[in-house]
């Protein structure tokens, strides 16, 4: 009797002794500088960039902490995140590999820049013989690391994205969401947050983003930011290796920001509805082309702000009252420069006409022809301006033709000297006139009165 209460205190004892073996072992491999610097290394190459892991934990049997991550890019991208907990897979863990099953990214923070990454100077140009597949694989050390989890949960993130010349394009915080793996290298999830900030104006109601991520190709089937009574919604396909980019925006009832990425005032304000399509680098607007299509309604901008000063200074109500009806933009976007269609204006009394190019440096040169209306249309001093007004339509209008040329803060008609110079003449002209004496002529003499 006492024999077999030996034996069963013996197969008692023996697993739990595997047990706390391999808890200490465990310990100390996920503990281990080692395994830190192999993960900072398969990170690093992965995302190409520099990863630093502050602290390596054990947290539990099969789970890790890594504590204050920090990630830079040659491009200015850099993130940092508080906490990183990964629980791996049993089975690959007593074999002394880390497949991780599970992670969760704790109060991550992103400053995601589009510019593009520096390129070092070449070392050595010399051709180099390209090894074999056989030979690179060999070349590889064997990992005990797996990247991929299955699962990656996101807690409390906070993301800012940049343009190249560190312009603001979206700013989110308290953004939460999950990943899944759905095959090798490629997770699909979702992401939330409560609000954004969208091109340093536009603030949103909350928002859901759908995405998938492959290696470095980042897929946004979705992105739908309310505004009031509108909304932004962004579809884009974006290569990081290759910095190839394609980007669908569709818009419904946005207004218009009052300032540009730069602070300065816009040219264009009113609410747009429409969709515009981009494909090209986003590191610059001069790397970038595609076509829109847009709705304009409650719409002033800076060329009708001309027209108006233009009416003004012609002494014409019509003009300087001048308030267009809702029109459609159609335009295309070759290296940055976007290539304006015909754009019809139209409004009560007049009609402008606009096409031509704005460069990405917001240089404009556009041509203008402005229908004016008929009473300003019979004005004498048109008749100075040459070839830049045309002769009386069957309804007795003139069109008058012009370019629109500076910056898109600070636009100017070429011809807008050449009018006031017509119209002082006119009006000195008609003032000459009233002061100028008329011939005097002696009163002849009346027959029925005598001479005296």
């Amino acid at each position: 009797m006492q024999s077999l209460r030996h034996l069963r205190f013996r197969w008692v004892l023996i697993p739990a002794l595997i047990a706390v073996l391999l808890f200490l072992a465990s310990h100390t491999f996920l503990s281990s500088n080692l395994l830190r610097q192999e993960i900072e290394s398969r990170l690093s190459t992965a995302f190409k960039g520099r990863i630093a892991i502050e602290r390596i934990s054990p947290r539990g049997f099969r789970g890790i902490e890594l504590s204050r991550v920090r990630f830079s890019a040659s491009n200015a991208t850099t993130a940092q995140i508080q906490s990183v907990r990964l629980r791996f897979e049993i089975s690959p863990l007593l074999r002394g590999k880390l497949y991780p099953d599970r992670v969760t990214l704790s109060r991550p923070s992103a400053n995601i820049s589009l510019a593009k990454p520096a390129t070092p100077d070449a070392v050595n140009n010399s051709p180099k013989q390209e090894a074999s597949p056989r030979e690179e694989a060999a070349k590889k050390p064997r990992s005990r690391v797996r990247l991929w989890p299955a699962h990656i949960e996101i807690r409390d993130a906070t993301v800012d994205v940049i343009d190249s010349h560190l312009r603001p394009l979206f700013r989110g915080s308290a953004i939460s969401g999950t990943l899944d793996s759905v095959a090798k290298n490629h997770l699909t999830g979702t992401l939330s947050g409560p609000s954004a900030e969208v091109l340093g104006t536009f603030r949103t109601a909350p928002w859901r983003a759908a995405l998938s991520l492959e290696r470095s190709h980042l897929q946004l089937q979705e992105l739908t930011l309310p505004t009031g009574d509108g909304s932004l919604t962004l579809k884009a396909d974006l290569h990081t290796d290759t910095q190839t980019h394609a980007l669908e925006a569709q818009l419904k009832n946005l207004p218009l920001p009052d300032k540009d990425l730069e602070g300065n005032p816009t040219s264009l304000n009113g609410i747009v509805s429409g969709q515009i399509h981009l494909t090209g680098s986003l590191a610059g607007k001069d790397q970038l082309s595609g076509q829109g299509d847009l709705d304009f309604h409650q719409i002033d901008f800076r060329p009708l702000q001309i027209v108006r000063t233009l009416g003004q200074v012609a002494g014409s109500n019509e003009l300087s009252q001048l308030h267009p009806k809702p029109f459609t933009s159609r335009f295309s976007i070759q290296n940055g420069s976007i290539l304006l269609e015909k754009l019809t204006i139209d409004s009560p009394v007049s009609t402008l006409a606009v096409g031509g190019v704005i460069r990405p440096d917001n240089t404009l040169n556009l041509a203008c022809s402005l229908l004016l209306p008929q009473k300003l249309s019979s004005a004498k001093w048109l008749e100075d301006l040459g070839e830049s007004v045309s002769p009386p339509d069957e309804k007795g209008q003139r069109t008058l033709r012009f370019n629109l040329l500076g910056t898109t803060t600070k636009p100017h008609l070429d011809i807008l000297e050449k009018i006031a110079k017509a119209i002082l003449k006119s009006k000195t002209s008609g003032l000459l006139d009233l002061l100028r004496p008329k011939n005097r002529q002696d009163p002849k003499p009346d027959p029925a009165q005598p001479d005296r």
